[in-house]
């Protein structure tokens, strides 16, 4: 019993290993690819050329996540609790692969019939129409590629994850970096939409190429399974605390980009979204580290006081690391921009401080927010989605007159800490919990 538990514990610390050197190798292969695009957007497309690819990245984020992030999430908990029941995994594939593109079919068609009045909302100019349209006819196949990739994540093969999301990013950043120059903003606009696509062809592609191997379990014909209608209602009890957290994080930055705009210029939602693609980079290698192992972590604690030193300290923890580096992002700011962007970018570097400090705040409330799924406290979870993506709006309507394009950063950093405060207070009692133990 003894050598068999010991084998177990060396086996998780195995596989703990295998998992973080992948997350690590996919996120430094990502910000790779992604301060590339960056740079190459910067330099051929200009800061107007970078707000419309962000535009439309956040569109069809968000169009995505409607679609599929709660029937991805479904997936992934079914498919690790069933790994002994081939014919559940079979109906729950099938059944997730068609309500998914059915979905996806059913959200293109307006949107390739709106293509127009869609066009002048994001883009501020109809005649970016036929990249609408080519967004709609993407959304079928990009969610068809997250329920692969939650089939992927949910045997547990955290290799092949890797893989699928090192070669998704390289080739992402390999189709938006030509048609950038050579087509300028529209090539970059339609490298972008096609760029969601690879993660189904590279999702299918490891499948087919390890297909017989007794490390994959999965065919590509097991995604057209029977349909089971129990297991579509399990997939759509994931939908509304999810919807409104894929709904809501994508539409901020949308909205207020759309807002400076208007109000400040192209040029100035440019400048601020080139600061956001500094943001997203530094941070995307504390969350891709910890999300993998921080849920399930909370998830096994039963006893209270446990739960709440172990959110402490990781919020503790990842706010300290997000100070770290973005006051090294800070100190740096003059070189970072000059390497990354042009010297049009020079606005980014007064952007940046109130933009670290929402940074922070926004990753000391993510141990927080994921708490909160951990514990089924829906309606807290959504009530803090929404106030955050109103209150960002808002405050960026309400300083743009007297900030500019200031307005925005301050926003965001004002909402998260607000967010922060309100979710400390929901969790105080563990707080105290967690302190009272320390001092005794």
């Amino acid at each position: 019993m003894q050598a068999a538990c010991l084998s177990a514990s060396g086996m998780q610390a195995m596989a703990l290993k295998d998992a973080l050197r992948w997350s690590i190798a996919q996120t430094a292969v990502r910000m790779a690819c992604s301060f590339i695009s960056i740079k190459v957007t910067a330099v051929y497309l200009g800061p107007a050329g970078l707000a419309l690819v962000g535009q439309l990245g956040n569109f069809m984020s968000l169009i995505q996540g409607v679609i599929s992030n709660a029937i991805q999430t479904g997936v992934v908990k079914i498919t690790a609790q069933s790994s002994g029941d081939r014919e559940r995994l079979l109906a729950l594939w099938g059944t997730a692969m068609k309500m998914t593109v059915g979905l996806g079919l059913a959200a293109a068609l307006p949107i390739a019939c709106l293509a127009w009045p869609i066009a002048g909302w994001l883009f501020k100019d109809v005649h970016y129409w036929p990249i609408v349209v080519l967004a709609a006819l993407a959304l079928p196949l990009v969610a068809a590629g997250t329920i692969v990739i939650g089939v992927v994540n949910g045997i547990q093969r955290v290799g092949m994850l890797g893989a699928i999301g090192i070669a998704a990013a390289v080739s992402g950043a390999v189709m938006v970096i030509p048609l950038s120059y050579f087509f300028g903003i529209g090539g970059g606009l339609v490298g972008t939409a096609l760029a969601y696509c690879a993660s189904l062809f590279f999702g299918l592609l490891v499948i087919y190429r390890r297909r017989g191997k007794a490390d994959m379990p999965v065919k590509i014909g097991d995604f057209w399974g029977r349909w089971d209608r129990p297991l579509a209602r399990s997939l759509i009890a994931f939908y509304p605390m999810l919807l409104v957290h894929v709904i809501a994080e994508p539409l901020a930055p949308l909205l207020m980009r759309g807002a400076l705009t208007a109000g400040a210029g192209l040029a100035a939602a440019g400048f601020w979204q080139a600061t956001v693609r500094l943001s997203d980079t530094y941070t995307l290698l504390l969350t891709a580290a910890l999300s993998m192992y921080l849920m399930p972590r909370l998830s096994r604690i039963g006893d209270e006081s446990g739960f709440g030193r172990e959110l402490s300290n990781t919020v503790l923890t990842v706010a300290a690391l997000t100070a770290l580096a973005g006051l090294l992002l800070w100190l740096l700011r003059d070189v970072v921009i000059a390497i990354i962007f042009t010297p049009q970018f020079h606005p980014v570097r007064d952007l940046l401080p109130f933009q670290i400090v929402g940074d922070v705040c926004k990753l000391a409330c993510w141990p927080l927010q994921m708490a909160l799924v951990v514990k089924l406290r829906s309606y807290a979870y959504m009530a803090i989605d929404i106030v955050l993506t109103c209150l960002q709006v808002s405050l960026t309507y309400l300083c743009l007159p007297a900030m500019g394009v200031q307005a925005a950063p301050i926003a965001y950093a004002s909402a998260y800490m607000l967010a922060l405060l309100a979710l400390i207070y929901l969790f105080r009692g563990y707080w105290h919990d967690a302190l009272r133990r320390q001092t005794v």
